[in-house]
């Protein structure tokens, strides 16, 4: 769960740097900005050379957890095709332990 969540983190904080910047860009004081969107402009290299790093990292994790759901309903009978589409969006993008625990109980 920790690598899982930080690597969700840091593709989502990558995501917000180009925005960011451009808001940077028209206002010269981005102070009224939530101190977490601050600190992502002002480390904007860092996040990116981190990600860099584990360009796939993210996707390996992902990739082993729609596995595991997948083989848990095969070994249960059950064909999951269609639900993979929201597994792999919830793992990316609105990750929550949690959350994937509940989606692992459902079906």
């Amino acid at each position: 769960d920790p690598m899982l969540t930080h690597q969700s983190s840091l593709a989502h904080r990558v995501a917000l740097i180009d925005t960011l910047k451009e808001v940077e860009q028209q206002e010269s004081d981005i102070s009224f900005l939530d101190p977490a969107y601050v600190d992502i402009v002002h480390n904007a290299a860092t996040i990116r050379a981190e990600f860099a790093q584990m360009p796939r990292q993210l996707d390996y994790l992902v990739g082993i957890v729609i596995d595991l759901y997948v083989d848990k309903n095969k070994f249960r009978g059950v064909n999951v095709q269609h639900r993979l589409g929201q597994l792999d969006r919830l793992l990316r993008t609105e990750y929550s332990l949690d959350a994937v625990l509940q989606f692992f109980r459902e079906i």
